[in-house]
């Protein structure tokens, strides 16, 4: 029946949204690794892809040297980063910021 149909859009709107979301969700934590070591690094986006957290030492050096030999860029620096820094993934300097890298298709 046409009557209350919004309720029942609306209801199910949620729903998709909400199963979209636990989706994605569950998607990111499969896909994420946290790494400190570069070789095991290139490994993995050479063969699993996914998103790599790691840390970085905020040099635009080591970025590129991440995005020559992997193709894989920083994609987000999150905002709940470690009280302890580890070294850097690249250079092994300290790191100064916990990043997300992956590749772009």
């Amino acid at each position: 029946p046409i009557d209350g149909i919004e309720k029942v859009v609306e209801g199910l709107l949620k729903e998709i949204q909400t199963n979209l979301f636990e989706r994605a969700k569950k998607f990111l934590a499969e896909n994420t690794r946290a790494l400190d070591s570069y070789e095991e690094m290139k490994g993995i986006l050479k063969e699993k892809n996914g998103f790599i957290r790691a840390f970085w030492c905020g040099e635009g050096g080591c970025e590129a040297r991440i995005k020559d030999e992997t193709m894989a860029t920083i994609r987000v620096i999150p905002f709940d980063q470690p009280d302890e820094m580890g070294p850097c993934i690249a250079c092994g300097k300290p790191g100064t910021h916990q990043v997300i890298f992956a590749k772009a298709y």
